[in-house]
């Protein structure tokens, strides 16, 4: 047999598969194709460009420019520093239409920062609690506890000393604990967004 012939006969057993043409080009003939046609798009987001999810039209835009997700938009509007851009759309200049506000996802918070803030008052919190401790190891190894609360005897000068000292320490365990509190309450807002809803333009 010639290399010709083996070539050739090769060449039949090799399946070539056969395409047709889709929305998105070539497709292999037999498998299955996309769910989606030509025209056959709905709403999606215009800033994910996402289908899924609850969309809303908070502005005068019309067509698929007009909807987006609250999330996504609440997003954008805290990204973006201008109090202008924050409450009218940049395409139509009309205000965007807000019901109160909603909490974003957890899977969207934005991460807390580690600021020098931050870990100061975790290591003051850690260094009170664990001297607050330890005064207080101080104190039963004196038999203060005992002596005072089942004798009722009266405290002696030197436990007056460590006493100061414990309530000092738990006034800056307080302290601390407030501004740790307060930086808590400050991130869990910033992880409210403005309820977008459907405009008045909209809504038949």
């Amino acid at each position: 047999m010639t290399a010709k012939a083996m070539a050739k006969n090769a060449a039949k057993e090799v399946e070539v598969p056969e395409f047709t043409t889709c929305f998105c080009g070539l497709w292999p003939a037999g498998s299955p194709k996309p769910s989606r046609e030509v025209g056959d798009e709905g709403p999606i987001c215009r800033i994910c460009l996402s289908e899924t999810g609850v969309l809303v039209r908070p502005c005068a835009c019309s067509g698929s420019i007009g909807y987006v997700h609250r999330e996504c938009l609440g997003c954008w509007t805290t990204v973006d520093k201008k109090a202008k851009a924050r409450e009218e759309c940049e395409l139509c200049k009309t205000k965007f239409a807000v019901e109160g506000t909603m909490c974003l996802a957890m899977a969207n918070w934005a991460p807390p920062k580690m600021t020098c803030k931050v870990l100061m008052v975790v290591c003051g919190v850690l260094g009170l609690t664990f001297s607050l401790l330890y005064i207080a190891l101080l104190l039963d190894d004196r038999f203060f506890f005992d002596r005072v609360l089942r004798r009722n005897c009266r405290p002696q000068v030197e436990d007056v000393a460590y006493l100061l000292l414990a309530g000092l320490l738990i006034v800056g365990v307080i302290f601390l604990g407030c501004i740790g509190i307060h930086g808590t309450i400050v991130y869990l807002r910033k992880q409210r967004i403005p309820k977008f809803v459907d405009s008045s333009v909209h809504v038949i």
